[in-house]
């Protein structure tokens, strides 16, 4: 066989092994390296493990969780008397980092189609359009 005969492979490959090492593990977002949105609440739900759970109205395939009283309490008063959108800062719930709480387990759940993640704060901002 000839070599022109492998370069498609061979090119093939060095795209694949391109595509595949930009999936890495970089964009876990870390308590020192925290994610941020911005929508209104849709729902808040105090669970009976200590637990409370945010749902955001635009963002149905994740949950924001706290064990935090002070925050969960934020949370729900956000919802009922807040008419504009809240900035949210949290991160991935890592189990394994020893700097956080291990009553986090608390905000874990069972689906596999649900993304949790530890709120560090909450901030009531207006509606987008409104000045």
């Amino acid at each position: 066989m000839k070599i022109k005969n492998y370069i498609p492979l061979l090119i093939g490959s060095f795209v694949f092994m391109f595509m595949a090492s930009a999936c890495g593990s970089g964009n876990v977002i870390t308590k020192s390296k925290q994610g941020t949105a911005r929508d209104t609440i849709f729902s808040v739900e105090p669970r009976a493990n200590g637990a409370t759970v945010m749902w955001l109205t635009h963002d149905d395939i994740a949950t924001y969780c706290t064990i935090d009283p002070a925050i969960a309490k934020q949370m729900d008063n956000l919802l009922l008397e807040h008419n504009g959108d809240v900035i949210v800062r949290y991160s991935t719930i890592n189990f394994s980092d020893s700097s956080l709480d291990k009553n986090l387990s608390a905000c874990s759940t069972d689906s596999i189609s649900i993304t949790n993640y530890i709120v560090w704060s909450i901030t009531a901002v207006p509606a987008r359009g409104t000045k």
